[in-house]
């Protein structure tokens, strides 16, 4: 298991999206963003969101550079 980072943060979480942000297929769901805080690049995935039942998700995409930022959708 790779170690903990404390570079990824939580930078917003929208938790009722009501337009703020449509996705590709013109869907507002809910969405957690992430940002890399830190000096060092990032394998996402090494890091899971999991939801308040414990249902874990690996998270997926490129590599997360310093400064980046990357939205994750909370749907399916």
């Amino acid at each position: 298991m790779p170690p903990l980072s404390d570079s990824l943060r939580i930078n917003e979480v929208m938790a009722a999206n009501e337009g703020a942000w449509i996705d590709e297929r013109g869907e507002t769901s809910d969405y957690v963003e992430l940002v890399n805080r830190g000096e060092a690049t990032l394998d996402l995935s090494d890091f899971y969101l999991e939801d308040a039942a414990g249902v874990r998700a690996r998270l997926a995409g490129p590599r997360l550079g310093p400064g980046e930022r990357r939205l994750f959708w909370a749907d399916d």
